[in-house]
């Protein structure tokens, strides 16, 4: 799924590049009251929803679209539903009163529509709603730290770093390092956006199938369930966490563990164990077996063996930070 562009939702989580279960009173951002002057017959009036509320109806249409699409890498990212949700709420906020924002709350509610509507086709592959397409008002070169801060609603963030610079999405063929490099129907692909090729069409290395699909004997195809024999490690429904076993060339289930052994456990190492709610598999042996290291709390040291909770980054000066577009001018 591609971040939205007051979102800075890294989508690809761990294992793709690197989107709270609706509660009842968040099913809906509308505020809704019954009319004064109605005669005690208790018309009900939609109000337009505050930031708050627009921002939870955006996170819950962005983590029940990521759990319906690929639940593996939801439970690898965030753990859960709930967590995704929270999280994915508390980085939306900032970004919501940031400088060029011209992004309403109103205009937030029609985008999270326009997400709990996508195909998972749509939600994996850089849609970019038209929805969800409302530009800032700084210049190409400014300085930002949210897509909807710029004319062009894209800011590229700088490694290491919170903030970034408006700049355009690049068309096919160019240079990138992450989908949202790229123009709407665009993924990157070994560094350069390039549009996926769509069931039944020809695949390969330069030429990558959508991602609800699988390069299967050169022809893009559904993806082998589990207990499905494979002959590749691509072959198997990475999205709902499957695997080829290449000793047994069965399509296997990746384990997740919140704490413990990770890796390549097993006789042989055959058994393929990941760590989940966005913890990482660190000290890992040269056989490659390590334990989970649980993500650090925002604020909290970070590095190579310890990530953050998504959206939070771990910044060059090894602290987890979550984005706020205001730190960046």
């Amino acid at each position: 799924m591609h971040p939205r562009p007051w979102a800075s939702v890294p989508l690809a989580l761990a294992l793709a590049a690197l989107g709270v279960a609706s509660c009842g009173t968040c099913a809906s951002s509308s505020a809704r009251r019954g009319d004064g002057d109605d005669g005690g017959k208790g018309v009900v009036v939609d109000l337009a929803p505050n930031p708050s509320q627009a921002c939870t109806h955006f996170a819950s249409a962005y983590c029940n679209r990521l759990d319906a699409c690929a639940p593996f890498l939801l439970r690898v990212g965030y753990g859960d539903v709930v967590t995704c949700a929270e999280r994915i709420a508390k980085g939306c906020m900032p970004g919501l009163t940031a400088e060029g924002n011209q992004a309403t709350p109103s205009q937030m509610d029609s985008c999270a529509q326009a997400v709990e509507a996508e195909t998972c086709d749509e939600a994996m592959d850089n849609p970019q709603p038209s929805a969800c397409d409302v530009p800032g008002t700084l210049p190409v070169g400014a300085t930002c730290g949210a897509g909807s801060q710029c004319a062009t609603g894209y800011c590229r963030l700088n490694p290491g770093t919170i903030c970034g610079t408006c700049t355009a999405h690049g068309g096919a063929t160019a240079k990138c390092v992450v989908d949202a490099d790229c123009a709407a129907s665009l993924v990157c692909h070994l560094g350069t956006c390039m549009g996926p090729a769509p069931l039944g069409a020809p695949c390969g290395l330069e030429a990558p199938c959508l991602r609800t699909l699988a390069c299967i004997g050169n022809k893009c195809q559904a993806p082998v369930p589990l207990g499905g024999a494979c002959t590749a490690p691509t072959d198997c429904d990475s999205a709902h966490g499957g695997y080829c076993n290449l000793r047994t060339k069965v399509c296997e289930q990746t384990q997740t563990v919140a704490a413990g052994p990770c890796g390549l456990l097993g006789d042989g190492g055959a058994t393929v164990v990941t760590c989940s709610g966005g913890a990482s598999c660190g000290n890992l042996t040269r056989a490659g077996q390590g334990i989970c290291h649980q993500a650090a709390a925002d604020g909290s040291l970070c590095g190579p063996d310890i990530n953050c909770l998504l959206p939070a980054i771990c910044t060059s000066t090894a602290r987890c930070t979550l984005p706020n577009p205001a730190f960046c001018h």
